[in-house]
């Protein structure tokens, strides 16, 4: 987008997995500066894999490859499950996260429900 280019934003945005593939896609990965544009990122590097608890695993039942989530080590009930999904991912997800904050969007605003920003920094 260009300079002054007005983006269509609706009031509010929220962003839910729920409803789309499976229980999965609310495994979150452990980096906490996915931004690779900005200074101190942790887009590359061994500390995501390093901070992940689990991984998927490919598994081939009667022809059919199905993706299988399974703990890297002993996860604690209530504890946060937590995926590398690889610095290709991150990158993949550049621009259009670009076109956002471009937007005016806030990350936070995006992926906390309504009424929960109110305790979060700006």
């Amino acid at each position: 987008m260009g300079e002054g280019e007005n983006v269509p934003v609706p009031g509010r945005w929220a962003l839910s997995m729920l409803g789309y593939g499976n229980l999965a896609a609310l495994v979150n990965d452990p980096r906490a500066q996915p931004r690779g544009w900005e200074e101190g990122h942790d887009v590359e590097g061994e500390a995501a894999a390093g901070g992940a608890n689990c991984a998927v695993v490919p598994v081939v039942v009667r022809g059919v490859g199905l993706p299988v989530l399974v703990a890297l080590r002993d996860v604690a009930p209530g504890q946060q499950l937590l995926r590398d999904y690889g610095a290709a991912w991150w990158r993949g997800h550049e621009a259009a996260w670009g076109v956002a904050e471009h937007a005016g969007l806030r990350v936070a605003a995006v992926m906390h429900p309504r009424g929960a920003l109110e305790g979060l920094a700006p």
